[in-house]
């Protein structure tokens, strides 16, 4: 299995080293953390933290590779992506409250003087 990872973000002082924090207290939209100077803060954002198991984790956009899909699972939505667009299951995604959403491979082609037509798709091929 392989795993993806989202880029870094590119930081112009690069030479300085983060400091340790300690986290104190985890929400599913906030993060308050004590740095090692003793001031506190409280990140932000939505989808900060994921439950696995009855206990919070910081998210993660890591995309893990299984045999033919791509499944995102370190965060509140979890997805699984096909890597062959012809099948019958190419997007799943599970909102944190349970609901499945699921895609197939279709697409449409339209002009302004015909109506829209579904065309077939031919399976992916991995090119080497």
């Amino acid at each position: 299995m392989g795993i993806l990872r989202a880029a870094p973000a590119v930081d112009d002082d690069q030479n300085e080293t983060p400091l340790p924090t300690i986290v104190l207290e985890r929400g599913l939209h906030h993060r308050i953390v004590q740095t090692e100077s003793g001031g506190i803060y409280t990140v932000l954002a939505d989808g900060l933290c994921y439950e696995d198991n009855g206990v919070l984790k910081d998210s993660e956009e890591i995309l893990e590779l299984e045999p033919g899909f791509a499944v995102a699972r370190r965060g509140q939505h979890k997805a699984s992506l096909a890597a062959n667009i012809n099948s019958e299951r190419v997007v799943e995604l599970i909102s944190p409250d349970g609901k499945r959403f699921v895609t197939t491979g279709s697409i449409s082609v339209a002009d302004r003087s015909h109506e829209p037509e579904r065309r077939q798709l031919c399976d992916s091929r991995l090119s080497e």
